[in-house]
């Protein structure tokens, strides 16, 4: 989204790689660069794709929507009943509902796909873009930097690996750009945060940033209520953290917090200070050549035609 920057679809073409893309949900990309590659899906498409005989490497990005909220409601909008639900503590309800509609991914879409194909030909990764909340601060993603919302799976098959256990503890989504660059023999020059995750990284820490919006009116707790930390107080938020622990800070408010990584426990170990993760921060910015490019403005045409695709999803009024 920033700009003057090559995307994936950008390096493939360059090095010759045949590459097709589709969304269940393509209008969502609206605005951005690489919108035009993403083709609505169209299983015979799909199908040609996975099997048509080719000469070159092929890349074939998928974009499944199923587990997105809201789950599979009837109402099938973010903020009508799923929403209603969380307001009213039923978060038991809305995370077996959660639980089907990934369910239904696997085991519909994902494992017929997985039978169709050569596996020895094929490398697969599977992961998701973020994690569900469902906390009172945060009813549903995007307003923090929360295990539950930061950490996601991911499952991949290698050929001619064996696929043998990861040797770095900690991955980031990003680690898949340089990765699948290089799985590709596709020539690059990237430099940022991101390295192959297949290599030792000498990187003292992974960093995720977020920019929150404001909640939704419809997403306002009930009349006399308050949420824990309603996320208009929340402000710019970045977090540093490896296999041990994790320091986040909130711009807007000058504040910070050690944690241990994978109990999110209060942690205060000698040594690490505030200082020393903004000296982290402020190094990982230097290092890159893109973290302080602009980002890309959406004509405002563009920016029309999303808000209308978010309204038919349901996620504005």
């Amino acid at each position: 989204m920033r700009t003057g920057i090559p995307t994936l679809f950008t390096y493939l073409q360059e090095a010759g790689i045949e590459t097709h893309a589709f969304s269940e949900v393509s209008d969502i990309f609206t605005g951005l660069s690489y919108a035009p590659q993403i083709k609505p899906f169209a299983a015979n498409a799909i199908l040609k794709a996975l099997h048509q005989q080719s000469s070159r490497n092929r890349f074939l990005f998928l974009h499944y929507w199923g587990a997105h909220t809201p789950y599979g409601a009837a109402d099938q909008s973010a903020l009508g009943e799923t929403a209603q639900l969380l307001k009213s503590g039923r978060q038991d309800v809305v995370r077996q509902r959660y639980s089907h509609a990934v369910e239904r991914i696997f085991e519909r879409q994902l494992a017929p796909l997985l039978q169709n194909i050569d596996l020895q030909n094929w490398c697969v990764l599977l992961f998701s873009d973020h994690g569900e909340s469902w906390t009172p601060e945060e009813p549903y993603h995007g307003c923090t930097l929360r295990n539950s919302v930061l950490r996601v799976p991911f499952y991949f098959h290698i050929p001619g690996t064996g696929n043998l256990p990861l040797t770095r503890p900690i991955l980031s989504l990003i680690d898949l750009f340089p990765t699948i660059l290089n799985l590709l023999d596709a020539e690059n020059e990237y430099r940022g945060f991101a390295s192959d995750m297949r290599w030792n990284d000498d990187s003292p820490y992974k960093f995720a940033q977020i920019h929150p919006d404001p909640m939704p009116m419809d997403l306002q707790p009930p009349q006399g209520k308050t949420w824990l930390a309603p996320t208009s107080r929340l402000g710019k938020q970045w977090t540093l953290f490896n296999a041990e622990h994790k320091y986040s800070y909130d711009q807007d408010a000058c504040r910070g917090s050690l944690e241990q990584t994978f109990t999110e426990d209060i942690w205060n170990k000698e040594g690490l200070t505030e200082a020393h993760f903004q000296a982290e921060f402020d190094r990982l910015q230097q290092a890159s050549i893109y973290a302080n490019r602009s980002i890309d403005d959406a004509p405002p045409a563009d920016n029309e035609l999303l808000d209308q695709r978010l309204r038919d999803l349901g996620y504005l009024d």
